[in-house]
């Protein structure tokens, strides 16, 4: 992964993520996430019985995007990525307690983003 954009992504705190449900329709929602610049996975908490949890759980494409927490109208900056929901129970995923505590306050119990194989830059 390009360095400037880990270093983007890494001092970013929110994401809009998008999936798709059992009826084809689009569903998108934001997250707080960690990120593992090493792994390049993102990290984000969610409770099981939201709707974009059991939607996940169908079917694990998302497709998303980050924008700088400060957003400057002159000069927008953001990352659009692709990837696959990790079930929580991946080894991939075992890191991600320590990872999100490092990065933010909490348990990571939830659902991990893999980064897709190509980010495209904006």
């Amino acid at each position: 992964m390009n360095e400037r954009i880990a270093d983007f992504i890494t001092h970013q705190r929110v994401a809009s993520v998008c999936c798709v449900d059992e009826e084809n329709m689009p569903y998108c929602f934001s997250i707080f996430y960690a990120f593992d610049p090493e792994r390049h996975l993102f990290y984000f908490k969610s409770s099981t019985s939201a709707h974009h949890s059991q939607v996940l759980l169908q079917n694990p494409v998302v497709a998303g995007t980050i924008q700088a927490d400060k957003l400057n109208p002159l000069a927008i900056k953001g990352i659009q990525f692709t990837g696959r929901i990790l079930h929580p129970k991946n080894e991939l995923c075992s890191q991600a307690e320590a990872v999100y505590r490092r990065i933010r306050a909490g348990r990571a119990d939830g659902l991990a983003i893999r980064r897709g194989a190509v980010v495209r830059t904006a």
